[in-house]
Parts: structure tokens; sequence; C-alpha cells
């Protein structure tokens, strides 16, 4: 058999973020409906395993597909998701479930277009092999899709406005400039990740991942409008 067919999809349409959302609250709530309470951390590798029916493996997924900036990898055929073993490190614990969450995105999302494209490599002779990969730095549109899926996954929108008024004591929005000022830092970006890390933490998804959704969620804002009522 020949190796080395291009990893990827074909006939990839676009999405809206409507839909991606629509379809992370259903595996959400089916999972709920099966007995486990939607709450946060959301329990992404037991979703995979015993919700969805996928395997979970840790590999060296840089040496399996000598590809270098690899983080996990989907195998439709097998039912399978392999995530690189660097990502074990409890260091990695929000990028690792982001990660296994964006896997989750391509099964949901893509599965129908993978199967058509994992059948149409076999009749070529192709071995069976992964037909996407999650790169750190690959991002076509599918791509972007499972990672939209994946903030939405694990950060989904109800649980996320509650946890925040936990932790800050109210719904009420915060300011780009009081993020700076509480954090002491003038990288806009840096001050976000080190404002939001202890949510993140508490959460178990990295403080990148958290300040995206928190400004698409507008709790994080450029400018808190002032109140009508004082």
């Amino acid at each position: 058999m020949s190796r080395g067919q291009p990893i990827g999809i074909s006939g990839v349409k676009f999405m809206p973020p409507v839909h991606i959302e629509r379809e992370a609250n259903h595996v959400l709530d089916t999972w709920a409906a099966s007995g486990h309470p939607r709450s946060l951390p959301v329990p992404i590798d037991e979703i995979i395993e015993l919700h969805l029916g996928l395997t979970l493996e840790f590999v060296d997924l840089r040496d399996q597909l000598g590809i270098d900036d690899v983080l996990g990898a989907i195998f439709p055929d097998r039912k399978l998701i392999k995530i690189d073993s660097l990502l074990e490190d409890p260091a990695h614990r929000g990028r690792c479930a982001f990660t296994m969450a964006h896997e989750v995105g391509h099964w949901v999302l893509h599965r129908h277009l993978m199967h058509a494209d994992a059948e149409q490599s076999s009749l070529f002779g192709f071995e069976p092999g992964p037909v996407l990969v999650c790169r750190s730095g690959f991002r076509p549109p599918e791509e972007m899709q499972a990672d939209k899926f994946a903030s939405y996954l694990l950060m989904p929108r109800a649980e996320i406005l509650d946890a925040w008024a936990r932790w800050r004591g109210s719904h009420a929005q915060a300011s780009l400039a009081d993020v700076m000022s509480e954090t002491g830092l003038g990288d806009l970006d840096a001050a976000v990740r080190k404002f939001v890390r202890p949510l993140a933490d508490e959460i178990g998804v990295s403080a990148q991942a958290l300040g995206i959704r928190l400004r698409d969620l507008k709790l994080i804002v450029p400018h808190v409008q002032p109140s009508l009522f004082g």
C-alpha cells in the first residue's frame, strides 16, 4: 500500500457560529440527559469515551506522523482520537482539553466528509490513517470551525456567565482599561491572560482560550457603557 495521502478534507462549507454553538450544546445536553449534569470543568475525556463511543489515546504523535507541530489527530474509520503525549503534562491541562474538544468538533461537524474522504483514499490504495490533524499553526476552514466548537463545548455560554458572576461578584462587564489596571501590565493580551487565569484554572481551560471566549461573550469589553440608572 501507498502512504502519504494528504491530511485534510474537501467540501467544507461555511457554518455560522450559531450553528456550531448549537451542535456543541447538543453534545452537552445529550450528555446531561444520560445522567451527567452540565457543569464546569467539562469532562471532555469522559464525553469522548463514554458518550460518543470514541477511543482516546495519548501517543508520541509527532513521531508517528512525522509532523513537528501536531497536537491531535482523528482516525474516523477507527473511531479513534490521538493526542500528542506532550499535552499530558499538567502544565498543559487547558491546551490538552481544548485539543480533545477540537477533535470532537471534527467528529461532530465533519464526520460525513471525513468518511467520504477516507473511502476515496482506500480506493487508491492508501493505508488507513488520520483524515485530520490539529497543528499549532495550520488553520484552514475546518480547523477554525473545530476551534469554535471546542470553545463552545468547554466554555458554554450559560455556565460561563454563571462562573463569571460567582468569580466577579456580579454579571458586570470588565473594561480592558480595568483589566490592565488590575494586572499592572501594559501589554493587552498578556494582561487579559493574567486577569482571567484564576478562573481559567478553575474551569480547566487555558487563559488564552478563556480570554477569547469572555471577549466573545462581551464580558470583557473595550469600554463599559455607563448605566442609565447610575
